[in-house]
């Protein structure tokens, strides 16, 4: 709009070349407040990347987060299905915290191999190909030597030598997607985040030996691969009792976050406002009914 402007003003109007100063300027005010890593740089972050605002009750998703963070608490998100919590948490938060912190490693699991590669080929794209991630983080490159794959996806800083990154670097991947079955979480261990997403589905609680299975996979080999992260993050829409997602919610030293598909009151009850009324109106949620 500037360079409009510009282009249009007539003698003693400023000039073309302070224009393109002005607009480094304000490039360089909001990288430095996304770089920043706090709640109001993430949204600057979804909306500069994904192109799209983050609806209000992602927000408050990423206030809790940041709060948790300042707390040294994990987080448990238990939602609606359709809500953004993969888009929110798996997705876009890793992509913030790959560019933010790239010296640090995140996995997340998801009940399949198949979806945990297509997520993280997601967030692949977006540090390879997002306009504006490179714009915000144009110091960082995808290492394709180390690694750029399913087996894992490695970045590397441009700004200093290579030699001194790689030293930096451990034998995890910036960014690792697996399936709960799969063994490639076995001898990784993350710095930044360890994320379960949505481990439990239709097929692994259909019986209580289906689901003791999941619940001892992550128990005895995801948990203990996490052991060295900022933040153990669960996100998940509920099955059964006993599922992978409610033992999250009665880990101590764990902020919980509730979000149903109506709004919650100052009490914690459901009430008859839609969360995500621009998504879900009333009429789709009854049809989902």
């Amino acid at each position: 709009q500037r360079s409009l402007d510009w282009s249009r003003s007539g003698p003693g109007s400023m000039d073309q070349r302070s224009v393109a100063r002005l607009d480094a300027d304000l490039v360089d005010r909001v990288r430095q407040k996304v770089q920043a890593y706090t709640d109001e740089g993430f949204v600057w972050f979804y909306h500069l990347v994904s192109r799209y605002p983050l609806p209000q009750h992602c927000v408050r998703w990423i206030h809790e987060y940041f709060t948790a963070r300042a707390r040294g608490e994990n987080l448990a998100l238990e939602a609606f299905r359709g809500s953004l919590k993969t888009t929110v948490f798996t997705n876009m938060l890793t992509a913030y915290a790959i560019g933010c912190f790239p010296e640090k490693e995140t996995i997340f699991v998801q009940s399949i191999d198949q979806m945990a590669n297509d997520n993280s080929a997601f967030v692949g794209d977006l540090v390879m190909s997002s306009p504006g991630f490179r714009v915000l983080f144009p110091h960082l490159a995808p290492d394709i030597d180390a690694g750029w794959g399913a087996n894992g996806y490695e970045v590397k800083r441009t700004d200093v030598p290579y030699g001194q990154w790689r030293k930096q670097r451990t034998k995890t991947p910036t960014l690792l997607g697996a399936g709960y079955k799969s063994a490639d979480v076995l001898g990784r261990h993350p710095s930044m985040h360890g994320i379960l997403d949505d481990v439990n589905d239709h097929k692994n609680t259909r019986s209580q030996r289906e689901l003791n299975m999941v619940t001892s996979k992550i128990n005895k080999e995801v948990r203990p691969a996490f052991d060295r992260v900022q933040m153990q993050i669960d996100i998940f829409t509920p099955w059964v009792p006993g599922d992978v997602g409610q033992t999250a919610k009665t880990k101590p030293n764990t902020r919980v976050l509730r979000t149903p598909i109506y709004e919650l009151d100052e009490k914690g009850n459901i009430t008859d406002v839609p969360t995500w009324p621009e998504e879900f109106p009333e009429e789709r949620i009854q049809r989902l009914r």
